[in-house]
């Protein structure tokens, strides 16, 4: 039985985006997917609502898609800020995996704030999935968290070279013979594998 995926975009876009859209695409391989938009998108506006607004959208869109699938395990996937809120309330969910797309641990304004505290606290289980470059990553950090939880909920996959989108420069892939669609499958491959082992553990 295939998963029900309920992916969330990031601060800046909502899922019309071109990443958002290709995602989309790939994530169709894995489970079948449903979108959350939150309420400031829908009013048109620009800047995000707070969290605790965000995570009672993603929770009661979580909840009803559960109530109206009750044999599906649910998968939350998100985008940098929907990374982050998937991750807040994936343990109230009681989804059975996240897929983190470039959190966001380091915030982007001049007062450096580290998010990490609902990483510490998830029981559940989360792929985090960031590229090297990324301004919003602590890679010491992220490494810390994953081998440091006490329930050993967290795996990284590190894209080397990526972006917070995951892009990679065009010049090092040339010179490796890759194109970023390698890279996205390589990425995919992984996620796939991920998720397969939180459906099926004892394999």
């Amino acid at each position: 039985m295939k998963p029900l995926i309920l992916f969330a975009h990031g601060a800046g876009a909502g899922h019309q985006h071109p990443w958002m859209q290709r995602w989309h695409l790939m994530l169709g391989d894995i489970g079948d997917i449903r979108c959350i938009t939150y309420p400031y998108i829908k009013r048109g506006a620009k800047l995000p609502d707070k969290m605790p607004v965000l995570e009672a959208a993603h929770l009661e869109a979580a909840t009803q898609l559960s109530a109206a699938n009750p044999n599906r395990p649910l998968l939350l996937v998100g985008k940098s800020m929907g990374a982050r809120v998937s991750v807040h309330i994936a343990d109230e969910a009681r989804a059975t995996a996240v897929i983190a797309f470039g959190y966001p641990l380091v915030s982007s304004g001049r007062k450096k704030t580290l998010r990490d505290q609902a990483l510490r606290d998830t029981r559940t289980p989360t792929l985090l999935v960031q590229g090297s470059r990324d301004k919003m990553t602590d890679l010491d950090l992220f490494l810390e968290l994953v081998s440091e939880h006490p329930t050993k909920a967290l795996r990284l996959r590190m894209v080397n070279d990526g972006d917070h989108s995951l892009e990679c420069r065009k010049l090092p892939l040339r010179r490796e013979g890759r194109t970023q669609d390698d890279v996205d499958a390589e990425i995919l491959f992984d996620t796939q594998r991920f998720v397969r082992q939180m459906l099926s553990p004892s394999e």
